[in-house]
């Protein structure tokens, strides 16, 4: 029996929140002798920082504080030097910020004041091996439970490089009030695998399974069980994550293929991929260190993204998204071990959300081909090359990938998307169907319904753009019966009908469905009053449309929408309101533009599109 004995606890609910939604402050700088010089870099350094511009934030940051050395300066400079990889610059600002203090009007708990310099000296001083050095910088108490959870998990890592395996586990077996203790499991398990005693792996992996690491663990407890040679219980677990829809699928995928048990229609060079991949997540102390903070970089940057999709089903539109931490978390994991591609991934996906396509590019160009997240940096890097406008690439890139794996159903996705941006129709059509082909072999009976909708949805949307109505309903309809309670389909499908004149009470139920699933979507909203608009239903369609623009108030379409509707009802001044409104939203199409500025000047809107007909709906 195993003497390894958890003890887990999870605390502070709000954790992840505070590090994805913390923003780094900056306050104008005092004057002094080079004020005029200073000022103008901080002022280029907070449009930069806005404009989402990391680089130029860093290097306008750096030359304020280099010639003013006043300390809100530096912290700034550290923050952008650290956010972009500038290790040797983040390391030097680190430890003047931790020199001068945290100014007390940022008071003492903020986190990427008080506890992220110390946090970076104590990751520069492991990865230089000095691990008295990190000891001492992380003994000291951290203001913010964010810092004490990653200065206990990193005490435990420093400990194993100093004093071995004992001192760590019992470090790591401590109960420390409030402090997050969620990842411990997966650390524990990590450092009895590094340390030859599989049993007690075992045991902290299966543990780890049921935390926030979850899918970490999995991946370590697979290759765990294969290298053991215990091949029934690793096959069972690769065979589970093989129908995962997510970044598991790849890993059970390979796993199969190492134990001889390929997918029926791998190719030979992922079958090659495959046997060259490694079977443990971390072989050195460092290696567990930036493990570390890769678990936060992830936990922030996936709690950052769930935010923003509940603001925007609460009605709060696209919230923006504020990731410089969990995109320092990401380079401190590099700053340990430069080879982590979980954690080069993190850096594209997190550039790329701050519309840096080229830093995007490069971060996942990094990612290796025997990764579990290779298939998903193929994907964003051709999206990052699509934003530079090098459209060739892109699709070369995603070609190239789907040769040598002939199991990736969502590359195949994303090419039939790219083909129909361009009206290749056909060319479309035939990777989405690929993309089915591949869902269905992948897919067990249990999964293959959750699996499968959304691809015969895609290639439906996809024949109804192409003007293919009767194939593209029957992949809606399918779509529909295997997810009928799916706000995207019935809201899409339902449209379609409205649109065409078809099965129209059938349509409006599919849509008002669809509000009752998702009640505060301005979109589903809007296909409801607008669905009512084209049937002459123009009180309706005002009582839809006005709530659809307090759910989305910046939205050129559904503004437009509620104009239109105003003017049928003889609400004029009403409908050159809305219009106005739409000509001051940013990034409005030109063909939009044309016509609102059409209507502003005579053009009548054009009634419902079937409100002749003789109808009770």
């Amino acid at each position: 029996m195993s003497d390894f004995v958890l003890r887990s606890g999870l605390i502070g609910a709000g954790l992840f929140a505070l590090t994805a939604c913390a923003t780094l402050s900056a306050g104008a700088p005092a004057a002094t002798a080079d004020s005029e010089t200073v000022v103008g870099d901080y002022l280029k350094g907070r449009f930069a920082a806005r404009q989402r511009a990391l680089g130029d934030a860093a290097t306008a940051f750096s030359d304020a504080a280099e010639a003013s050395g006043q300390e809100r300066l530096t912290s700034q400079a550290f923050q952008y030097a650290l956010a972009t990889g500038r290790k040797d610059d983040a390391l030097r600002y680190a430890d003047e910020v931790l020199r001068q203090g945290v100014p007390e009007e940022l008071g003492a708990y903020d986190f990427t004041e008080a506890d992220l310099p110390r946090l970076t000296l104590a990751a520069g001083a492991l990865e230089d091996g000095d691990e008295d050095e990190a000891m001492r910088l992380l003994e000291e108490p951290f203001a913010t439970g964010v810092g004490r959870a990653l200065g206990f998990l990193l005490e435990g890592w420093t400990l194993y490089a100093r004093n071995g395996l004992e001192a760590a586990t019992t470090h790591l077996q401590s109960r420390p009030e409030d402090t997050f203790i969620g990842f411990v499991p997966l650390h524990l398990a990590l450092m009895f695998d590094m340390s030859g005693d599989p049993e007690n792996a075992e045991t902290a992996f299966a543990a780890a399974i049921q935390t926030p690491a979850a899918d970490t663990a999995l991946i370590g407890f697979a290759g765990l069980l294969e290298r053991e040679g215990k091949t029934d219980e690793a096959a069972r677990l690769y065979h589970r994550m093989s129908e995962d829809r997510g970044y598991l699928r790849r890993v059970g995928r390979m796993g199969l293929a190492r134990l001889g048990e390929p997918i029926k229609g791998e190719s030979s060079d992922f079958i090659r991929l495959a046997k060259q991949a490694p079977k443990r997540l971390a072989t050195e102390p460092n290696e567990g260190a930036a493990i570390v903070f890769l678990n936060f970089a992830w936990g922030a940057y996936e709690q950052a993204i769930a935010e923003q999709e509940a603001a925007a089903r609460a009605g709060f539109g696209d919230m923006a998204l504020y990731l410089n931490v969990p995109l320092s978390f990401a380079q401190l994991s590099l700053l340990l071990d430069d080879e982590r591609n979980a954690a080069h991934y993190i850096v594209g996906a997190i550039t790329a959300a701050y519309d840096q396509p080229a830093l995007s590019a490069a971060a996942l160009d990094q990612v290796e081909e025997t990764s579990w997240l290779y298939n998903y940096a193929v994907i964003d890097r051709a999206d990052a090359l699509l934003d530079l406008g090098r459209e060739d690439e892109a699709i070369s890139l995603l070609t190239d990938y789907a040769k040598q794996d002939a199991l990736a159903p969502d590359v195949y996705l994303r090419l039939a998307d790219l083909y129909a941006s361009d009206d290749r129709w056909d060319q479309s059509a035939r990777a989405a169907t690929e993309a089915i082909r591949i869902v269905e072999t992948l897919s067990s009976d249990d999964t293959r319904a959750q699996n499968l909708w959304r691809y015969r949805f895609a290639r439906g949307v996809g024949y109804v753009d192409a003007g293919d109505w009767p194939k593209g309903e029957e992949d809606l309809q399918a779509a529909l019966t295997l997810a009928p309670d799916e706000p995207l389909v019935l809201n899409y499908l339902g449209y379609s009908y409205v649109e065409r004149g078809e099965r129209l009470e059938e349509a409006l139920s599919m849509i008002e469905r669809a509000l009752e699933l998702e009640p505060n979507s301005g979109a589903i909203t809007d296909s409801l009053g607008w669905a009512h608009y084209q049937l002459g239903n123009y009180e309706q369609a005002v009582e839809y449309l006005e709530r659809a623009v307090e759910l989305e108030p910046g939205d050129d379409v559904i503004t437009d929408h509620l104009g239109d509707a105003y003017w049928q009802l003889g609400r004029h001044k009403e409908a050159s309101f809305e219009w106005r409104r739409v000509l001051e939203i940013e990034e409005l199409t030109p063909e939009l533009r044309n016509t609102v500025r059409g209507k502003l000047t005579g053009d009548a809107p054009a009634p419902g599109a079937l409100a002749h007909l003789d109808r009770d709906v």
